[in-house]
Protein backbone atom coordinates (compact mmCIF):
# COMPACT_ATOMS: atom_id res chain seq x y z
CA UNK A 1 0.00 0.00 0.00
CA UNK A 2 3.03 2.17 -0.04
CA UNK A 3 2.94 3.07 -3.43
CA UNK A 4 -0.97 3.66 -3.26
CA UNK A 5 -2.52 7.55 -3.15
CA UNK A 6 -5.78 7.33 -1.87
CA UNK A 7 -7.10 10.89 -3.19
CA UNK A 8 -10.69 11.98 -1.19
CA UNK A 9 -13.16 14.49 -2.10
CA UNK A 10 -16.48 15.31 0.31
CA UNK A 11 -18.94 16.35 -1.85
CA UNK A 12 -23.11 16.70 -2.26
CA UNK A 13 -25.15 16.96 -5.19
CA UNK A 14 -24.46 21.24 -5.90
CA UNK A 15 -20.49 19.98 -6.31
CA UNK A 16 -20.34 17.20 -8.33
CA UNK A 17 -20.03 18.75 -11.58
CA UNK A 18 -16.38 20.28 -10.01
CA UNK A 19 -15.73 16.86 -8.53
CA UNK A 20 -16.10 15.41 -11.29
CA UNK A 21 -13.45 17.99 -13.08
CA UNK A 22 -10.89 17.52 -10.21
CA UNK A 23 -11.36 13.68 -10.04
CA UNK A 24 -10.97 13.14 -13.58
CA UNK A 25 -7.36 15.53 -14.42
CA UNK A 26 -5.99 13.01 -11.65
CA UNK A 27 -6.57 10.49 -13.48
CA UNK A 28 -5.77 11.83 -16.46
CA UNK A 29 -2.33 13.42 -15.68
CA UNK A 30 -1.50 9.81 -13.16
CA UNK A 31 1.53 8.07 -14.71
CA UNK A 32 -0.25 4.73 -12.66
CA UNK A 33 -3.41 4.82 -12.23
CA UNK A 34 -3.47 1.21 -10.77
CA UNK A 35 -1.67 2.60 -7.69
CA UNK A 36 -5.04 5.78 -7.50
CA UNK A 37 -7.91 5.51 -5.57
CA UNK A 38 -10.45 8.03 -5.30
CA UNK A 39 -12.81 8.00 -2.45
CA UNK A 40 -16.42 10.31 -2.60
CA UNK A 41 -17.25 11.17 1.20
CA UNK A 42 -20.97 11.38 -0.06
CA UNK A 43 -22.66 14.21 1.85
CA UNK A 44 -26.07 13.89 0.18
CA UNK A 45 -25.48 12.61 -3.51
CA UNK A 46 -28.79 10.89 -4.87
CA UNK A 47 -28.17 7.50 -6.27
CA UNK A 48 -29.20 8.64 -10.04
CA UNK A 49 -26.88 11.15 -9.88
CA UNK A 50 -23.95 8.65 -8.75
CA UNK A 51 -24.09 6.80 -11.25
CA UNK A 52 -24.27 9.73 -13.63
CA UNK A 53 -20.91 11.01 -12.11
CA UNK A 54 -19.49 7.45 -12.01
CA UNK A 55 -20.62 7.05 -15.74
CA UNK A 56 -19.09 9.93 -16.99
CA UNK A 57 -15.69 10.07 -14.86
CA UNK A 58 -14.73 6.81 -16.56
CA UNK A 59 -15.95 7.42 -19.85
CA UNK A 60 -13.38 11.04 -20.35
CA UNK A 61 -10.76 8.94 -18.04
CA UNK A 62 -11.01 4.70 -18.37
CA UNK A 63 -12.01 2.83 -15.53
CA UNK A 64 -10.31 4.11 -12.45
CA UNK A 65 -11.20 2.99 -9.08
CA UNK A 66 -13.86 4.96 -7.62
CA UNK A 67 -15.38 4.15 -3.87
CA UNK A 68 -18.58 5.82 -2.26
CA UNK A 69 -18.06 6.22 1.50
CA UNK A 70 -21.79 7.66 3.00
CA UNK A 71 -21.50 9.94 5.87
CA UNK A 72 -23.82 10.46 8.49
CA UNK A 73 -24.48 14.27 8.36
CA UNK A 74 -26.30 14.12 11.75
CA UNK A 75 -23.00 14.38 13.47
CA UNK A 76 -22.71 17.66 12.10
CA UNK A 77 -26.19 19.16 13.22
CA UNK A 78 -26.44 23.07 13.88
CA UNK A 79 -23.16 24.06 12.41
CA UNK A 80 -22.79 26.61 9.54
CA UNK A 81 -23.73 25.70 5.99
CA UNK A 82 -20.84 26.70 4.13
CA UNK A 83 -21.52 29.88 2.00
CA UNK A 84 -24.79 29.06 3.18
CA UNK A 85 -25.50 26.10 0.97
CA UNK A 86 -23.41 22.95 2.20
CA UNK A 87 -22.50 21.06 4.82
CA UNK A 88 -19.91 18.67 2.69
CA UNK A 89 -16.97 21.39 4.10
CA UNK A 90 -16.97 19.05 7.05
CA UNK A 91 -16.81 15.81 5.81
CA UNK A 92 -12.75 16.24 5.68
CA UNK A 93 -12.89 16.24 9.22
CA UNK A 94 -14.63 12.36 9.53
CA UNK A 95 -11.77 10.61 6.90
CA UNK A 96 -9.85 9.23 9.81
CA UNK A 97 -13.01 7.20 10.86
CA UNK A 98 -14.30 6.57 7.00
CA UNK A 99 -10.61 5.06 5.98
CA UNK A 100 -9.42 3.43 9.25
CA UNK A 101 -7.18 1.18 7.62
CA UNK A 102 -5.45 3.93 5.68
CA UNK A 103 -2.13 5.90 7.34
CA UNK A 104 -1.79 8.53 4.45
CA UNK A 105 -4.44 10.10 2.16
CA UNK A 106 -4.82 13.49 0.01
CA UNK A 107 -8.12 15.58 0.45
CA UNK A 108 -8.39 17.98 -2.21
CA UNK A 109 -11.07 20.35 -2.42
CA UNK A 110 -13.97 20.04 -5.57
CA UNK A 111 -12.07 23.39 -6.88
CA UNK A 112 -8.93 21.86 -8.02
CA UNK A 113 -7.05 20.74 -10.91
CA UNK A 114 -4.09 18.68 -11.36
CA UNK A 115 -1.55 19.64 -14.06
CA UNK A 116 1.27 17.07 -12.40
CA UNK A 117 0.86 13.50 -11.09
CA UNK A 118 -0.32 13.19 -8.20
CA UNK A 119 1.64 10.45 -7.07
CA UNK A 120 4.89 12.42 -7.04
CA UNK A 121 2.98 13.29 -3.63
CA UNK A 122 3.70 10.15 -2.22
CA UNK A 123 7.64 11.15 -1.63
CA UNK A 124 5.98 14.02 0.39
CA UNK A 125 4.70 12.44 3.72
CA UNK A 126 6.38 13.52 6.63
CA UNK A 127 5.74 10.85 9.66
CA UNK A 128 6.46 14.46 12.02
CA UNK A 129 3.54 16.07 10.15
CA UNK A 130 0.27 15.58 11.05
CA UNK A 131 -1.00 17.25 7.55
CA UNK A 132 0.75 19.05 4.70
CA UNK A 133 -0.51 21.73 2.85
CA UNK A 134 -0.22 25.11 0.95
CA UNK A 135 0.73 28.00 3.26
CA UNK A 136 -1.59 30.73 3.54
CA UNK A 137 -0.99 33.86 2.17
CA UNK A 138 -1.35 36.54 5.19
CA UNK A 139 -3.86 34.28 7.36
CA UNK A 140 -3.82 36.72 9.90
CA UNK A 141 -5.30 39.73 7.70
CA UNK A 142 -7.96 37.51 6.88
CA UNK A 143 -8.98 36.03 10.63
CA UNK A 144 -6.68 37.40 12.88
CA UNK A 145 -9.32 39.65 14.65
CA UNK A 146 -11.12 36.37 15.38
CA UNK A 147 -7.96 34.91 17.36
CA UNK A 148 -7.16 38.26 19.25
CA UNK A 149 -10.67 38.63 20.28
CA UNK A 150 -10.87 34.87 21.74
CA UNK A 151 -6.91 35.06 23.20
CA UNK A 152 -6.09 32.29 20.93
CA UNK A 153 -2.63 31.62 19.73
CA UNK A 154 -1.59 30.40 16.24
CA UNK A 155 1.73 30.07 14.78
CA UNK A 156 0.69 32.00 11.43
CA UNK A 157 4.20 30.27 9.55
CA UNK A 158 2.47 26.95 9.61
CA UNK A 159 -0.94 28.01 8.88
CA UNK A 160 -2.35 25.95 6.03
CA UNK A 161 -4.96 26.20 3.53
CA UNK A 162 -7.58 23.10 4.05
CA UNK A 163 -8.07 23.46 0.75
CA UNK A 164 -5.60 20.30 -0.51
CA UNK A 165 -3.80 18.13 2.32
CA UNK A 166 -1.91 15.61 2.77
CA UNK A 167 -2.69 14.08 5.77
CA UNK A 168 -1.13 11.69 8.03
CA UNK A 169 -4.32 9.88 9.00
CA UNK A 170 -2.27 7.49 11.79
CA UNK A 171 -1.42 11.14 13.50
CA UNK A 172 -4.77 12.20 13.61
CA UNK A 173 -6.16 9.16 14.95
CA UNK A 174 -3.67 9.03 17.78
CA UNK A 175 -4.28 12.64 18.72
CA UNK A 176 -8.08 12.46 18.32
CA UNK A 177 -7.86 15.60 15.61
CA UNK A 178 -11.68 14.68 15.05
CA UNK A 179 -13.22 14.90 18.09
CA UNK A 180 -11.21 17.99 19.13
CA UNK A 181 -12.23 20.07 15.68
CA UNK A 182 -15.67 19.14 16.53
CA UNK A 183 -15.40 20.33 20.35
CA UNK A 184 -13.56 23.16 18.91
CA UNK A 185 -16.72 24.40 16.46
CA UNK A 186 -19.20 23.82 19.79
CA UNK A 187 -17.03 26.28 21.73
CA UNK A 188 -17.15 28.75 18.97
CA UNK A 189 -19.94 29.34 17.04
CA UNK A 190 -18.28 32.48 15.75
CA UNK A 191 -14.74 30.41 14.27
CA UNK A 192 -13.99 31.93 10.96
CA UNK A 193 -13.58 29.73 7.67
CA UNK A 194 -14.53 26.90 10.25
CA UNK A 195 -12.30 23.51 9.01
CA UNK A 196 -9.29 25.22 8.47
CA UNK A 197 -9.43 26.95 11.58
CA UNK A 198 -9.92 24.17 13.82
CA UNK A 199 -7.60 21.78 11.85
CA UNK A 200 -4.93 24.07 11.85
CA UNK A 201 -5.84 24.79 16.05
CA UNK A 202 -6.27 20.72 16.52
CA UNK A 203 -3.13 20.02 15.08
CA UNK A 204 -0.60 23.05 15.79
CA UNK A 205 2.96 22.27 15.63
CA UNK A 206 2.77 19.46 13.42
CA UNK A 207 1.40 21.78 10.63
CA UNK A 208 4.02 21.73 7.29
CA UNK A 209 4.00 23.60 4.33
CA UNK A 210 3.65 21.39 0.84
CA UNK A 211 5.52 22.53 -2.17
CA UNK A 212 4.44 25.33 -3.73
CA UNK A 213 3.77 23.97 -6.50
CA UNK A 214 1.03 21.63 -4.88
CA UNK A 215 -2.32 23.09 -3.92
CA UNK A 216 -0.96 26.66 -5.09
CA UNK A 217 -3.85 29.46 -5.26
CA UNK A 218 -5.10 30.08 -8.79
CA UNK A 219 -3.93 33.80 -8.62
CA UNK A 220 -0.54 32.58 -7.87
CA UNK A 221 -0.90 30.01 -10.18
CA UNK A 222 1.96 30.94 -12.52
CA UNK A 223 4.84 31.87 -9.69
CA UNK A 224 6.11 28.56 -10.11
CA UNK A 225 7.56 26.93 -13.61
CA UNK A 226 5.40 24.06 -13.57
CA UNK A 227 2.40 24.10 -11.17
CA UNK A 228 0.95 20.35 -10.15
CA UNK A 229 -1.94 21.09 -8.84
CA UNK A 230 -4.28 24.35 -8.77
CA UNK A 231 -6.37 25.50 -6.36
CA UNK A 232 -9.47 28.13 -7.43
CA UNK A 233 -10.48 29.07 -3.89
CA UNK A 234 -14.11 28.73 -5.36
CA UNK A 235 -13.27 32.51 -6.71
CA UNK A 236 -13.19 34.70 -9.61
CA UNK A 237 -10.52 32.34 -11.12
CA UNK A 238 -13.14 29.41 -11.53
CA UNK A 239 -14.93 29.50 -14.51
CA UNK A 240 -18.18 28.81 -12.83
CA UNK A 241 -17.87 31.73 -11.28
CA UNK A 242 -15.65 34.02 -13.25
CA UNK A 243 -16.78 37.82 -13.62
CA UNK A 244 -14.58 40.67 -15.37
CA UNK A 245 -11.98 42.66 -13.32
CA UNK A 246 -9.93 45.30 -14.23
CA UNK A 247 -7.37 44.43 -12.34
CA UNK A 248 -6.71 41.44 -14.75
CA UNK A 249 -10.02 40.25 -17.15
CA UNK A 250 -10.68 36.40 -16.80
CA UNK A 251 -7.56 34.85 -15.23
CA UNK A 252 -5.05 32.94 -17.66
CA UNK A 253 -5.83 30.02 -14.88
CA UNK A 254 -9.44 29.88 -15.95
CA UNK A 255 -8.20 29.37 -20.03
CA UNK A 256 -6.29 26.23 -18.11
CA UNK A 257 -9.74 24.90 -16.38
CA UNK A 258 -11.59 25.51 -19.66
CA UNK A 259 -9.54 23.56 -22.04
CA UNK A 260 -9.20 20.58 -19.60
CA UNK A 261 -13.04 20.45 -19.24
CA UNK A 262 -13.26 20.99 -23.16
CA UNK A 263 -10.22 18.27 -24.54
CA UNK A 264 -11.22 15.93 -21.86
CA UNK A 265 -14.83 15.87 -20.39
CA UNK A 266 -16.24 17.09 -24.01
CA UNK A 267 -17.71 20.30 -22.28
CA UNK A 268 -17.45 23.33 -24.17
CA UNK A 269 -16.98 26.74 -22.73
CA UNK A 270 -20.37 28.03 -23.51
CA UNK A 271 -22.06 25.39 -21.85
CA UNK A 272 -20.38 26.13 -18.36
CA UNK A 273 -20.92 30.06 -19.12
CA UNK A 274 -23.42 30.75 -21.21
CA UNK A 275 -23.65 34.15 -20.57
CA UNK A 276 -20.32 34.97 -21.91
CA UNK A 277 -20.40 35.22 -25.84
CA UNK A 278 -17.70 34.71 -28.23
CA UNK A 279 -17.09 38.17 -28.65
CA UNK A 280 -16.80 39.02 -24.80
CA UNK A 281 -14.67 36.30 -24.31
CA UNK A 282 -12.37 37.19 -26.90
CA UNK A 283 -12.23 41.01 -25.92
CA UNK A 284 -11.83 40.04 -22.05
CA UNK A 285 -9.22 37.53 -23.09
CA UNK A 286 -7.53 40.33 -25.08
CA UNK A 287 -7.46 43.12 -22.51
CA UNK A 288 -5.88 40.26 -20.18
CA UNK A 289 -3.07 40.26 -22.50
CA UNK A 290 -2.53 44.34 -22.85
CA UNK A 291 -3.01 44.01 -18.72
CA UNK A 292 -0.30 41.24 -18.65
CA UNK A 293 2.06 43.49 -21.16
CA UNK A 294 1.43 46.77 -19.02
CA UNK A 295 2.46 44.68 -15.45
CA UNK A 296 5.37 43.51 -17.20
CA UNK A 297 6.68 46.65 -18.61
CA UNK A 298 6.09 48.32 -14.95
CA UNK A 299 8.11 45.27 -13.64
CA UNK A 300 10.94 46.37 -15.52
CA UNK A 301 11.11 49.32 -13.34
CA UNK A 302 12.99 48.98 -9.87
CA UNK A 303 10.02 51.27 -8.30
CA UNK A 304 7.37 48.75 -9.09
CA UNK A 305 9.61 45.53 -8.66
CA UNK A 306 10.33 46.04 -5.43
CA UNK A 307 6.43 46.36 -4.43
CA UNK A 308 5.14 43.05 -3.70
CA UNK A 309 1.78 43.80 -4.96
CA UNK A 310 3.06 44.06 -8.31
CA UNK A 311 4.91 41.08 -8.12
CA UNK A 312 1.55 38.87 -7.51
CA UNK A 313 -0.52 40.42 -10.51
CA UNK A 314 2.90 39.03 -12.72
CA UNK A 315 1.64 35.71 -11.09
CA UNK A 316 -1.72 35.92 -12.35
CA UNK A 317 0.27 34.89 -16.33
CA UNK A 318 1.74 32.62 -17.42
CA UNK A 319 5.30 33.34 -18.53
CA UNK A 320 7.57 31.31 -21.09
CA UNK A 321 8.15 28.66 -18.65
CA UNK A 322 4.35 27.45 -18.06
CA UNK A 323 2.62 29.07 -21.61
CA UNK A 324 2.35 25.51 -22.39
CA UNK A 325 -0.92 24.79 -20.06
CA UNK A 326 -2.72 27.75 -21.84
CA UNK A 327 -2.55 25.39 -24.45
CA UNK A 328 -5.93 22.97 -25.24
CA UNK A 329 -2.86 20.70 -26.73
CA UNK A 330 -1.51 20.21 -23.15
CA UNK A 331 -4.33 18.05 -22.50
CA UNK A 332 -4.80 16.47 -25.93
CA UNK A 333 -2.32 13.65 -25.58
CA UNK A 334 -2.72 11.15 -22.49
CA UNK A 335 0.78 10.02 -21.58
CA UNK A 336 -0.28 7.19 -19.16
CA UNK A 337 -3.17 5.80 -20.71
CA UNK A 338 -5.38 3.58 -19.04
CA UNK A 339 -6.37 -0.09 -20.38
CA UNK A 340 -9.52 -1.47 -19.94
CA UNK A 341 -9.32 -4.08 -17.45
CA UNK A 342 -5.85 -3.25 -15.82
CA UNK A 343 -5.96 -4.34 -12.33
CA UNK A 344 -6.10 -1.09 -9.23
CA UNK A 345 -2.71 -2.63 -6.90
CA UNK A 346 -4.63 -0.38 -4.30
CA UNK A 347 -7.79 -1.99 -3.25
Amino acid sequence: MQDCLHLVYATDANYLFLTRVSLCSAAWMCATPGNLVFHILDCGIPDAEWERFVGEARAAVGDVAIERHSLDMAQFAGFPKWRGTSMAVYGRLDIPRILPNLDWCVYADADTLFTDDPLKLLALRDPDAAMLGQLGTQPYQHFGKWYDKHHIEQDWTHYVCSGFLLINLAWFRAHDVTARCLDLIRTYPDIPCVDETVLNLACAGHVKGLPHEWGIFAYLAFEEPRPACIHYLFGIALPTRMRFRWGGGYLDAAVVWLNFVREVLGVPRTAIRPDIPWWRWLAVRTYCRLTKWLVCAALCLPRFRRNPRWRELRSRYATRANARLLSPAFWRVRRFPIRGGTPNKCR
